[in-house]
């Protein structure tokens, strides 16, 4: 009788133990929706975003802890609880953002949000990067239209359609994203160029506050891929984003954006004020990003010029001040190419851009490398500097390149390419620019390349990049997709630098 009594107490200390040692597992998690991350200032932080149902008010709060800190996949009391930021989104929704911050390198954490602060949704993980060399990936115009839309939503011919005309693009995406992870498992984040979704023809969407949107199921299926809720992706405002009302504010909480006056472009509504927006920069381990948006058309070189010295060289010069001396290398994401040779290589908005000086200060930040999209081709520029080729650096391997790399990357979802050689404007007389000092669209479509652009590719098949990045050396990889979901490397270059000490 007496075994059975002490055995009795035991099982009830054990229980007395489990209960005041080990929560309970949340019954009440959900799927949290649109739910992505965005790098931080630096990688000390991490910044999130989310979409709740107006009626759940504006109280929303993140969970977050070590990852060795859970119990059974449940937080515990060191879990900390930070308020979110919510404001008014597309009609029924509210934008939800915080920072998490003091974060320590190589360190993995779980979250989870709550859309009112009390009921949480279901545990997502992130990890920190170490010090030192990372890998990250590129990737150019997903351009997500809505569920059941073809892929080439605009009718352009080159698109996933002519051989998967049952694939979407919300398909292609998900592919892509699921060799990614695949192909480069410890990428640390990814950088897009822009056109992250598609847009409608219709350019003036209601007001900031509550505003109907017929883009936020694109949003939905961009958002789809579950590696967004533990990989950051820093965007790029593309013209689609510039035309597509608000959902870049809603869906993306950036860093240190800048935030200017709209430059008088001929536009109103939502698209002017769009306009002004998406500029921001991150600083990570050793490379300072620079986000410029080059969203907005400028109908003359002195409204680039505009652009570009209130938007752009500012944006440049509050990031490399802010910065000074704590990085080696320096990227611009941007979205308009001035280094391409296909739809978009004869625009007028493109050139104004390149004889206001857009190349002129990329010089004077002395930026190593420019990723850009748009033209939905691959091409890879020479080093340029001065408006001119950088001598003696033309190979795969540079050392000491003296000059900036401009990059244009193909789309990544299979929404649309474009062939080379043939530009929608077609009787622009004084730009591209040619080696032999010819210019216009009628020497594009002669089979001429561009003065800046070294080598190009276009296969009709989505691609991304991944970009390895130490000390002294950055190396390039662009991958291809194949019919049956392999890759194929197309292009690889590697850059190496002198550090002075």
């Amino acid at each position: 009788m007496k075994r059975f009594v002490w055995l009795g107490i035991l099982i009830a200390i054990l229980g007395i133990y489990a209960c005041t040692s080990s929560p309970a597992v949340d019954t009440a998690s959900f799927e949290a929706e649109t739910l992505t991350l965005t790098p931080g200032k630096t990688t000390s932080e991490i910044n999130i975003t989310w979409y709740g149902d107006t009626a759940d008010g504006k109280s929303g709060k993140v969970k977050f802890a070590l990852v060795s800190s859970m119990k059974r996949g449940a937080f515990t009391a060191k879990a900390q609880i930070v308020d979110a930021t919510g404001i008014d989104a597309s009609t029924g929704k509210v934008s939800h953002k915080v920072t998490l911050a003091g974060l320590t390198p190589n360190t993995e954490y779980a979250y989870s949000v709550s859309n009112d602060g009390t009921n949480f949704s279901n545990v997502y993980t992130y990890k920190t990067p170490a010090t030192g060399a990372f890998t990250f990936v590129a990737v150019g115009d997903p351009q997500l239209t809505e569920p059941g839309v073809s892929p080439d939503a605009e009718g352009v011919p080159g698109g996933y359609q002519e051989n998967n005309n049952a694939k979407t693009t919300m398909q292609g995406w998900q592919e892509t994203m699921t060799l990614i992870m695949k192909q480069i498992p410890k990428v640390s984040f990814i950088a897009g160029i822009g056109d992250q979704i598609d847009r409608n023809l219709v350019s003036e969407l209601g007001t900031p506050e509550n505003s109907s949107d017929p883009h936020e199921p694109k949003y939905v299926n961009f958002f789809a891929p579950s590696a967004l809720r533990s990989i950051p992706f820093a965007p790029v405002m593309g013209n689609h984003e510039g035309r597509s009302s608000y959902g870049f504010l809603y869906h993306y909480n950036i860093p240190n954006e800048q935030i200017f006056t709209p430059v008088n472009t001929g536009r109103s509504g939502s698209r002017h004020e769009m306009e002004s927006r998406g500029n921001y920069y991150y600083l990570y381990n050793n490379v300072l990003f620079v986000v410029l948006s080059t969203a907005p058309y400028p109908r003359s070189k002195d409204e680039a010029a505009q652009i570009i010295t209130e938007h752009f060289n500012e944006t440049l010069k509050a990031a490399a001040e802010q910065h000074k001396g704590q990085y080696q290398w320096l990227f611009v994401q941007t979205h308009k190419s001035i280094a391409g040779l296909a739809d978009h290589a004869a625009d007028t908005d493109i050139q104004y851009y390149v004889e206001a000086g857009f190349g002129q200060l990329m010089d004077t930040y002395k930026v190593d490398f420019v990723l850009a999209g748009h033209d939905h081709i691959f091409a890879r520029s020479y080093p340029m500097f001065n408006g001119k080729r950088v001598e003696g650096k033309a190979g795969n391997t540079i050392t000491d390149v003296g000059g900036t790399v401009y990059f244009t990357l193909n789309s990544s979802s299979g929404q649309k390419f474009y062939k080379e050689f043939v530009p929608d404007i077609k009787n622009n007389a004084e730009y591209p620019y040619f080696e032999d000092g010819t210019t216009g669209s009628a020497m594009l479509m002669s089979g001429k390349k561009p003065y800046a652009v070294n080598v190009y590719h276009q296969d009709h098949k989505p691609m991304f990049m991944g970009i390895d990045v130490s000390a002294n050396n950055v190396v390039f990889k662009t991958y291809e997709v194949q019919d049956d979901l392999t890759t194929k490397v197309i292009d690889t270059y590697t850059v190496s630098k002198t550090i002075s000490k």
